[in-house]
């Protein structure tokens, strides 16, 4: 709405410059064109958004264990849309290659962007699982295979289709909602895990008591080029209590 309404402005602005209008600040087109605020987040989603604590995502790991490859596939696909701070649509459409080189990641972000990130120890040993078990029934796992695959409906129920994609996005959210409700952290949406790096990032703290990331450290895990977004987003609808924090300190 707000995009549309700059736009009409735009052109009401243009019909009032070249004469075709005359000036329309002072009729009533200005009330239907007022100005509305930017909005960040998801604040006007069916469901609220979850910012997992670091128990409350180890819990959420800990529902994928289940020493089947559907849960190393979905503590996978976990593990790096934390790490990854990755989007729906790049969960699902991951290639082997992008995490065959691991630590290294490497992978197309939104509007073809170049991204790239670091694995750490744990998600390196689930990588390698997984990349095991996909090469124990493809002997052909090369890089451009989807790296996600759905699960086999048949008398082999729970087993995964190796090489084959995951087609929709509604079926990454239908796994983190069913890992989710069995870890018992409510419900978790994709972007969540995105807002769960953020507020880990942010609550990590040093042994004197400081913050490990500042503000441009998150943005930058992140791959934001604007820190207001990252700021307004993921970090300022966390309870911070910074200013009572500065009261205490001004005493």
């Amino acid at each position: 709405m707000r995009a549309h309404l700059n736009a009409v402005r735009l052109f009401l602005r243009w019909c009032e410059d070249t004469g075709h209008l005359a000036s329309y600040r002072d009729a009533p087109l200005r009330r239907l064109v007022r100005s509305y605020p930017a909005t960040y987040g998801k604040t006007q989603g069916y469901r609220p958004a979850n910012r997992l604590t670091k128990d409350g995502y180890e819990a959420l790991l800990a529902a994928c264990q289940d020493g089947t490859d559907t849960g190393l596939r979905d503590e996978l696909l976990i593990r790096l849309g934390v790490a990854g701070g990755m989007r729906v649509t790049e969960l699902r459409e991951l290639t082997i290659g992008a995490v065959r080189r691991a630590p290294n990641l490497a992978w197309t972000g939104k509007a073809n962007k170049p991204r790239t990130a670091k694995a750490g120890p744990g998600l390196i040993a689930v990588i390698g699982q997984y990349l095991d078990r996909y090469a124990e029934h493809l002997a052909s796992a090369h890089d451009a295979l989807p790296l996600f695959c759905p699960v086999r409906h048949s008398r082999r129920a729970g087993e995964l289709r190796w090489g084959q994609a995951i087609t929709t996005n509604q079926a990454i959210r239908l796994i983190l909602a069913r890992r989710a409700a069995i870890a018992g952290v409510g419900y978790v949406a994709p972007h969540d895990l995105k807002r769960t790096a953020a507020r880990m990032m942010h609550e990590a703290r040093s042994n004197d008591g400081a913050h490990l990331f500042d503000l441009l450290d998150i943005a930058d895990v992140l791959d934001h080029s604007n820190p207001k977004v990252t700021k307004d987003c993921y970090i300022g609808p966390l309870d911070t209590a910074n200013k009572d924090r500065a009261a205490a300190l001004f005493g």
